[in-house]
């Protein structure tokens, strides 16, 4: 149900060295999205997520790596009947997957603020790549963010949708990810 998570290349690759960096603490932006049937819209969040590990090479982007952890049980959409049926086995299924995965990387630069990534998403048990474009928003801030598509069946979550029923909720998935790229440590002396 989630087209997780494109984010932080773009500001590494212009700020910091080819070093690694992480954060484990709080999440460092949001990942969001956005479910629709014909009877109601759902304005979701997870509200846990970490970057694993961040490699930014800005000689050679395309050598660059970063990995985040999303946990699924954080999925926030307003409404806890409805977030916890979104955790149960006809969703996310989190006691059997409680994390995502997704890794960043060859990362291109397309010119202004733009870049695209390969993302590579592990959910539900399914592997998906994809290219998604990302832009800095502020590069004092270190701060990017994505605007892109998901469908939720490449990852076997929920039901196919049915025009039938009124309560089926669209394949494609819309998601928002923005995030502010942990400072790089500085190198350490042999």
């Amino acid at each position: 149900m989630i087209r997780v998570l494109p984010f932080t290349f773009a500001l590494l690759l212009l700020s910091i060295s080819p070093i690694a960096a992480k954060d484990t603490v709080s999440p460092p932006g949001s990942i969001t999205f956005v479910a629709e049937n014909k009877v109601a819209t759902a304005n979701g969040v997870f509200r846990e997520w970490k970057i694993v590990e961040a490699k930014i090479d800005e000689k050679n982007p395309a050598a660059s790596r970063i990995e985040l952890e999303i946990d699924l049980s954080s999925i926030d959409t307003g409404n806890t009947k409805r977030d916890d049926h979104l955790r149960n086995p006809d969703y996310f299924e989190v006691e059997k997957y409680p994390t995502a995965s997704v890794v960043i990387d060859n990362v291109r630069y397309e010119g202004g603020d733009t870049f695209d990534a390969d993302v590579m998403l592990d959910l539900h048990g399914k592997q998906k790549t994809f290219t998604v474009p990302f832009r800095i928003e502020d590069r004092a801030e270190r701060r990017i963010s994505a605007a892109f598509m998901i469908n939720r069946m490449d990852f076997e979550i929920g039901t196919p949708y049915s025009m039938i029923n009124p309560l089926s909720i669209d394949e494609e998935i819309p998601m928002k990810v923005t995030a502010t790229i942990p400072a790089a440590e500085a190198p350490r002396a042999p």
